[in-house]
């Protein structure tokens, strides 16, 4: 696990959105902006559950497990490309009726990869909740003074 430093930019009942420097792992990212990364592309934001009572302004140390970035990489990226093949794959052997088998292909591997949206997005509040998937607040590095 390694450590990374950002700084409590709201407090939200027992969550906490966490504005960090972007990670080295941010630059080629695919999800662009989506991820809560800012729109200067060099920092992001993250909501985590707040087990330390840090509070607006203060600037925290928080880490994510390895593996859950391998887990996050593969659900995000790998499943959507292997139904978005499997359905054009099925779409072209199986076929519509009345479409050809490309229209058939295309149709199908557009079905599939909306699916796949589905899942992940239906999947997102499930893995929110287990404590090893989302980032941990491991410490207060530095109390800032409330006058913001």
């Amino acid at each position: 696990m390694e450590a990374e430093c950002g700084k409590v930019i709201s407090v939200e009942g027992s969550t906490v959105i966490v504005e960090a420097e972007a990670g080295n792992g941010c630059e080629g990212c695919a999800l662009g902006h989506q991820c809560g990364l800012g729109g200067d592309g060099r920092t992001r934001k993250i909501r985590m559950r707040n087990d330390i009572a840090a509070r607006k302004g203060d600037r925290v140390m928080f880490s994510m497990q390895e593996k859950t970035v391998l887990f996050a990489s593969f659900f995000l990226y790998f499943f959507p490309v292997v139904l978005l093949i499997s359905g054009a794959a099925a779409g072209a052997y199986i076929g519509i009726p009345g479409l050809d088998r490309d229209l058939s292909a295309a149709l199908a591997g557009i079905g599939a990869l909306a699916l796949s949206l589905a899942v992940i997005r239906a999947f997102s509040k499930r893995i929110e909740k287990k404590k090893s998937i989302v980032p941990v607040l491991i410490e207060i590095v530095r109390v800032e003074s409330e006058q913001q």
